[in-house]
């Protein structure tokens, strides 16, 4: 039997979303030239790639790309990988961006690399805060805000048809 699945947002309420967290971001660091926003792998990052193309369109900000590789399953026993230095934002505004905010963990742990460095400021941002937090992180940005109970799950397709988020 196939998995059942609820349409929660479709591809046009998730790039008003994007545009809308966009103007948000921009406008708590309007005084900035430089931003780096760090997608969580992969869908973060797709997300992350949204967030910098919308910024660049609407502000004079230059808005800088990283990939953040962890393992979501196991985070703990695995190393947090970035496709550029982490001294690449020392002294830097950084925007954390993953899809589906669930227990918070996988965001706990992606912070790791951030920790030994100096920033000048961390934010966080979301498509989706499900309200389980167990980890004490919490979003600046959030798309949609999403009550679940823990055994149902969050979907996001941004590359395979159909594109939008699912609730199973």
């Amino acid at each position: 039997m196939k998995d059942q699945q609820t349409l929660i947002l479709d591809s046009n309420k998730i790039e008003k979303i994007v545009k809308r967290i966009a103007f948000q971001i921009y406008e708590n660091n309007a005084v900035e030239t430089d931003l780096f926003i760090a997608g969580i792998w992969d869908r973060g990052y797709h997300l992350a790639e949204m967030m910098a193309r919308e910024l660049t369109e609407i502000s004079p900000i230059k808005t800088h790309l990283l990939r953040i590789d962890i393992d979501k399953q196991d985070p703990v026993s695995s190393e947090v990988k970035m496709d550029k230095p982490v001294t690449t934002v020392e002294n830097q505004r950084v925007i954390l961006v993953d899809d589906v905010l669930n227990t918070g963990r996988t965001l706990f742990y992606a912070l790791e690399p951030f920790m030994n460095i100096s920033l000048q400021k961390l934010e966080i941002a979301v498509l989706v805060n499900r309200s389980h937090a167990c980890f004490g992180v919490y979003p600046q940005y959030t798309g949609y805000e999403l009550a679940t109970t823990l055994e149902e799950h969050i979907h996001v397709s941004f590359e395979e048809e159909p594109k939008g988020v699912f609730l199973r």
